[in-house]
């Protein structure tokens, strides 16, 4: 009896250990995931950021007239 009592203990404690380990193994996929997904958003942030940036430089240079030949400009229309 004692040495079924004393398996039994042997196997909470290893249901425990990998209950434990099992655990962590989820929080360590989960933390990976949100990394990830923080990643692409800050990726994704910066390329609509870049994106406006770009368009908002079109504009501009629209409005621009560069001489090639000697580099002075002027602007063409005055926003007001």
């Amino acid at each position: 009896m004692r040495k079924l009592e004393a398996e039994k203990t042997c196997l909470v404690l290893e249901a425990e250990r990998q209950s434990e380990q099992y655990e962590k193994c989820l929080d360590d996929i989960t933390s990976q995931v949100l990394q990830a997904v923080m990643a692409q958003r800050v990726s994704g942030d910066a390329a609509d950021i870049i994106f406006r940036r770009s368009e908002e430089y079109t504009k501009l240079y629209a409005l621009v007239d560069i001489n090639q030949e000697d580099g002075t400009y002027y602007i063409k229309h005055y926003i007001v």
